[in-house]
């Protein structure tokens, strides 16, 4: 990535290149600017930097993704600090401004690195997690080869993310029918189904016999009702558990 502020006007203002990349490297959030025949398009987007590169990440489909069909040329814009300045009716700032080509990684290896960094800088607490979530939206990814060659200009990267469902399952619940697998989205709830006891028993909860999704501990037993609060990141099992049925029988004198 190259730093150019040859073109600025006020030449003054200019941050030093280290300070720019800090800024670049450590903001929340920044400006993606897309441009076509059809007019302009600006939006908010989260992104990483490592290395000389922005990955962002989007969904598979949508309004970015078509303009840059047509043409791939963007600006992209961060804020670091900044100070209303009320007595002199301006405001003092600092920023940054990436121009360059935006294009998909289709690159598995690529692809599961940025989004490793991705995840490392929004949520590093639940890097395990959101790399299995990434691999599974990985397998699903439809997407053409990932052009090879050497890089003759300056390029940002987009990383794609597509929507993934893992899938909680009920066993147990009904001797008539085999088991229940409900596809459920990331942080999803899942809603048991209707319980048939055997003959002479009773419902008691629901135990959970495997799982892959976090907070949710294997053995950890929960009522139907208790279900609907937990929040699905991962595969789950839980078997219905039965105990005798208990009957009050009264002797009139």
């Amino acid at each position: 990535m190259q730093y150019d502020n040859s073109q600025v006007r006020r030449q003054d203002r200019l941050l030093a290149e280290a300070r720019a990349r800090e800024i670049l490297e450590h903001g929340e959030y920044g400006f993606l600017a897309l441009g076509d025949t059809t007019g302009g398009y600006g939006i908010p987007v989260n992104y990483v930097y490592r290395e000389g590169v922005c990955y962002f990440h989007c969904a598979p489909e949508g309004e970015k993704l078509r303009r840059l069909e047509r043409n791939p040329q963007v600006t992209f814009c961060v804020v670091g600090r900044t100070a209303p300045c009320p007595e002199r009716f301006t405001t003092e700032y600092e920023s940054i401004l990436l121009s360059g080509h935006l294009e998909r990684v289709t690159d598995d290896e690529e692809r599961m690195h940025a989004l490793s960094l991705i995840i490392g800088k929004y949520a590093p607490q639940f890097q395990e997690t959101g790399m299995k979530y990434a691999e599974k939206a990985n397998d699903d990814e439809d997407i053409k080869a990932f052009p090879t060659g050497p890089v003759t200009k300056n390029k940002t990267y987009l990383a794609i993310w597509n929507n993934v469902q893992y899938t909680v399952t009920f066993t147990g619940y009904n001797n008539n029918s085999g088991d229940k697998k409900i596809p459920t989205a990331y942080d999803g709830t899942p809603a048991a189904p209707a319980v048939t006891p055997p003959e002479g028993k009773v419902f008691r909860h629901w135990k959970v016999t495997a799982s892959e999704s976090g907070g949710i501990e294997k053995d950890k037993t929960y009522t139907s009702e208790a279900l609907l609060d937990l929040q699905i990141r991962g595969d789950v099992t839980f078997e219905a558990v039965f105990e005798a049925a208990t009957v009050t029988v009264t002797y009139l004198a």
